[in-house]
């Protein structure tokens, strides 16, 4: 069933936004047109969704808390206090680029990031950053550019910007 949802979200052109259930009950999270929430939990609330999960069974919440624990850090939505996408998202609607969904870590998708050991998944998190394609036809089509999470507005533009100029356009 589930993937049968996966093929309908695709045909309609459906990008899913991961998005931590308590962080976004703390800051919703704004989704764009053609964009569904998917709810999951992250690492910053696995104590909150062990307890709640377990319903009061102490023994259980240790359980299930050490399995979170274990898990990569691809198996877990982003924290939205740290990761605010709505200044992508406002630059790719206002610019036609597409924003891909995830962040990337450097040279790295997210669901890569969980084979590093701790100390390299500490130094990819600083890397983290917004990739951008242009998708539209026209002599910029295809440029692929990345821009750092907590870029301004201002920022990502000249980025742009830049990466045109780069290509000669």
């Amino acid at each position: 069933m589930k993937e049968a949802a996966n093929v309908v979200d695709m045909l309609l052109e459906n990008e899913i936004v991961r998005v931590c259930m308590y962080c976004d009950q703390i800051k919703p999270t704004r989704v764009g047109p053609g964009q569904s929430k998917s709810h999951g939990v992250c690492r910053k609330h696995i104590p909150e969704y062990a307890r709640d999960m377990a319903g009061g069974n102490a023994e259980m919440e240790a359980k299930l808390r050490a399995s979170l624990e274990a898990k990569p850090d691809s198996g877990f939505a982003p924290t939205t206090e740290s990761i605010d996408a709505s200044v992508a998202q406002k630059f790719a609607q206002d610019t036609g680029l597409s924003l891909h969904p995830e962040v990337t870590y450097g040279s790295m998708r997210a669901d890569s990031l969980g084979a590093l050991s701790p100390e390299a998944q500490t130094t990819m998190r600083k890397m983290a950053s917004w990739e951008f394609t242009d998708r539209q036809p026209g002599p910029s089509s295809g440029i692929t550019f990345y821009v750092p999470v907590n870029a301004s507005y201002e920022e990502m533009m000249q980025r742009w910007e830049q990466k045109k100029k780069d290509f000669g356009l």
